[in-house]
């Protein structure tokens, strides 16, 4: 009597996704901890978990770039997008809060010194609620590179722009 052949079943390949470039503290829930680089002309924080006059998107806690006269606010923080494939997309929501004309107050996000987002900070453009934004970065891909939300505000009717929950995903 001949015994039947077992069949011993291979592993089956996984497959691997590289992990994701992380946002630190994208959500600003860990306060002022060091993750972001904040630069204000007038001296004011800019992440802030408090006396806001607008709700965060979530949490407590959202960056206020602007909201003063003759203002220049910088948010940074830098990637390291090296081992990184395509696609990658920059995700983050935002507000505007401003009564003032346009062409005077200005928010960009700058990738490695590259604008590649901008918006006019007037009452036209006002927003009552959060926007989300989401940007391709294939461009970007293969090295370390520094993110920076920046805010120009002219001398008179400061102009506010609001962000929260800042996340780098492989879908837009």
């Amino acid at each position: 009597m001949t015994s039947a052949p077992t069949f011993t079943p291979s592993p089956t390949p996984t497959a691997t996704t590289e992990p994701l470039p992380l946002v630190l503290n994208g959500d600003f829930e860990q306060g002022r901890n060091g993750d972001w680089a904040e630069a204000s002309s007038n001296g004011a924080p800019i992440i802030l978990g408090g006396g806001l006059p607008i709700s965060a998107r979530s949490g407590h806690y959202v960056a206020w770039l602007g909201g003063l006269d003759d203002e220049i606010s910088v948010l940074s923080q830098t990637f390291l997008l090296a081992g990184a494939s395509e696609p990658l997309y920059l995700k983050f929501y935002y507000q505007i809060r401003s009564s003032d004309g346009c062409r005077y107050d200005f928010a960009e996000v700058r990738f490695d010194s590259f604008v590649i987002w901008e918006a006019d900070l007037c009452s036209s453009e006002e927003t009552n609620d959060w926007i989300g934004v989401s940007l391709n970065l294939s461009y970007f891909l293969g090295a370390d590179m520094k993110l920076e939300f920046i805010v120009t505000t002219d001398y008179s009717v400061p102009s506010s722009f609001f962000i929260d929950d800042v996340t780098i995903t492989r879908s837009p």
